[in-house]
């Protein structure tokens, strides 16, 4: 199972219950990403930001951590899942290359033992210059 959260310079997920920043070509990328047969999981508090679009391999649930199967991807972005890290095969962090303040951040250390970075690649977004997606694997 893969597991997607977007962070900022210091792994930063969120600040004060909201997400530090958002920009729709990650989103789209995401979902550009997404192999034959896999489904992307998320929060209903993550789909709004899927609102442009109404691709059938997005799903919505509470409890999406344990309903994905191993071929799927679940997007974290309040960070309630950051200590179930174990139960997946791949991380896709999209950094944002900025520092916004944070409370609640994405410990890549407290893993970073059981997982390598295989890959990182740049590209422009919509309200970001350079947005990077790291890739990390066991």
């Amino acid at each position: 199972m893969k597991m997607v959260a977007c962070v900022e310079n210091g792994n930063g997920l969120l600040f004060g219950g909201r997400r530090v920043s958002r920009d729709e070509e990650v989103y789209k990328d995401m979902l550009r990403s997404l192999g034959e047969g896999e489904k992307l999981w998320m929060s209903a508090y993550s789909a709004k930001l899927f609102d442009f679009c109404t691709d059938k391999r997005i799903s919505v649930d509470k409890g999406f951590l344990k309903k994905a199967s191993q071929e799927d991807v679940c997007f974290i972005e309040d960070g309630c899942c950051l200590k179930d890290y174990h139960i997946f095969d791949e991380i896709i962090l999209y950094r944002w290359n900025r520092s916004y303040p944070s409370d609640v951040v994405f410990d890549i250390e407290a893993c970073g033992r059981e997982f390598f970075l295989v890959s990182a690649t740049e590209f422009p977004g919509k309200s970001h210059q350079k947005i990077t997606k790291e890739v990390y694997q066991r």
